[in-house]
């Protein structure tokens, strides 16, 4: 069985709904799957995201984010340590490679959105506690960047090109998923010492309908920026309500032409509602059926390989702390 590095799941924000005893046990009642569902099915790392915002009356809301977002850290710490003989933490190159020798699943801990970090105190703080990949924004702009779903692309701000480079610098993957079209050009055309990457995306061909998405060249220049794309599994990552199991094997097929030492998976699992499921990806267990039929349509076992976990693999390799 292929290992599975996933680049983002929203697995902490589902533990705010169901009951934790969902996560441990064999019930499928967590969302789209729990802790048994992905170790049988294959998955080896996944980047869990933070979510800072929180939801109120139907609109998202910011206030406190960085103390909503910490207690979501802290709990995937006790995560960790409750379920230690199933699941580590990963923050360093030295803990992926006792990850490598064992198994155990391990998880990278993400934070989708730079809300309330707006000074190199919290963002050092946030590094301390394990956080390793930050979001520059989810949909919704804040003083750093514009988020996707803003009309006014004002891209980076003048506080936000400094604490991009800030983050930089104390070691943080920087992540575009959810960012504006300017922030992406802006963000990727800054003298950086770790190539950004773009977690969850759907990669279209043309120009994506939702600005959530992004374009096929969009796609190159990450990766000729050395970063990497996280293809999400989701209908809302194709714009097509009628998205199958095949749209999604045909668009890897493609991607995998345009770049494949850049492309990876960002499944978003936990973090799409029903309506959004492709048959056959509506659980975890989905990545195994995905596997399957790309084998039956001939794609090569060194890409199969790249796709699922190699080109992730060596992307955390370069990119990690050393310890």
């Amino acid at each position: 069985m292929i290992p599975v590095f996933d680049l983002h799941q929203d697995l902490i924000s589902a533990l705010r709904v169901f009951p934790v005893s969902a996560w441990s046990g064999t019930s499928p009642a967590l969302g789209h799957g729990n802790l048994e569902r992905l170790k049988r099915s294959g998955y080896k790392l996944i980047v869990q995201a933070v979510f800072p915002l929180h939801r109120h009356w139907g609109a998202y809301l910011t206030e406190n984010p960085v103390l909503h977002a910490l207690r979501m850290v802290e709990r995937l710490h006790e995560l960790a340590e409750e379920h230690a003989e199933h699941l580590m933490l990963v923050k360093t190159r030295e803990d992926l490679e006792t990850l490598l020798q064992g198994d155990r699943l391990g998880f990278l801990i993400g934070y989708e959105g730079m809300y309330g970090l707006e000074d190199r105190w919290v963002l050092k703080a946030l590094y301390r506690c394990g956080v390793r990949v930050l979001g520059l924004t989810w949909n919704v702009s804040n003083l750093v960047a514009t988020g996707a779903w803003d009309e006014h692309d004002r891209g980076l701000s003048d506080l936000g090109r400094k604490l991009v480079l800030l983050a930089d610098e104390l070691g943080f993957i920087l992540d575009l998923a959810h960012a504006s079209p300017r922030t992406y050009q802006e963000v990727l055309a800054l003298p950086l010492q770790r190539p950004p990457i773009v977690s969850h995306t759907g990669v279209l061909p043309g120009t994506p309908r939702t600005r959530r998405n992004i374009s096929i060249e969009q796609a190159r220049h990450v990766a000729q920026r050395g970063g990497l794309v996280g293809l999400a599994l989701a209908k809302l990552f194709f714009e097509d309500p009628k998205a199958t199991l095949d749209t999604v094997t045909e668009r890897i097929e493609r991607l995998w032409r345009e770049i494949p030492e850049h492309l990876a998976l960002g499944t978003d699992f936990f973090g799409f509602g029903a309506s959004e499921t492709i048959e056959g990806l509506e659980t975890v267990e989905g990545i195994r059926r995905l596997e399957q039929r790309l084998r039956q349509r001939g794609l090569p076992e060194a890409a199969l390989e790249a796709v699922f976990f190699g080109n992730a693999l060596r992307y955390l390799r370069a990119h990690l702390p050393a310890v």
